[in-house]
């Protein structure tokens, strides 16, 4: 079963929710750039990926370990030249902080799924 709260934003949770990622991605943007840790990247991603895809178009980049300077300005640019509305990050505390930190700075709209 699917359940949405709405606190002073969008909290869903449920059985297989990740697989509606790109569905709730889409009520903000057609582009999104996503920022997955690595186990994420690694081990969950290919599971919900693909309906991800199926309802926005979608740039998703692997977070390299630190929140920094040099890592925000290097997924800025990537997100940048996809032409990204919206930032979603996936992942622990440090991948978040980052997505957080990147969508204040470049004026996007965040994300985030941990």
């Amino acid at each position: 079963m699917i359940t949405t709260t709405i606190f002073p934003a969008r909290y869903v949770q449920g059985y297989n929710a990740l697989k509606r990622l790109g569905i709730e991605m889409s009520r903000f943007g057609q582009k999104g750039f996503v920022i997955c840790d690595p186990f994420v990247f690694d081990h969950l991603l290919p599971d919900f990926r693909q309906n991800m895809e199926q309802a926005i178009e979608i740039k998703v980049e692997r977070f390299g370990g630190e929140c920094s300077d040099e890592e925000i300005g290097r997924l800025a640019d990537l997100a940048r030249k996809a032409d990204s509305e919206l930032i979603v990050g996936i992942g622990g505390g440090k991948t978040l902080d980052t997505a957080k930190v990147f969508g204040f700075r470049y004026g996007r709209r965040i994300g985030y799924l941990v």
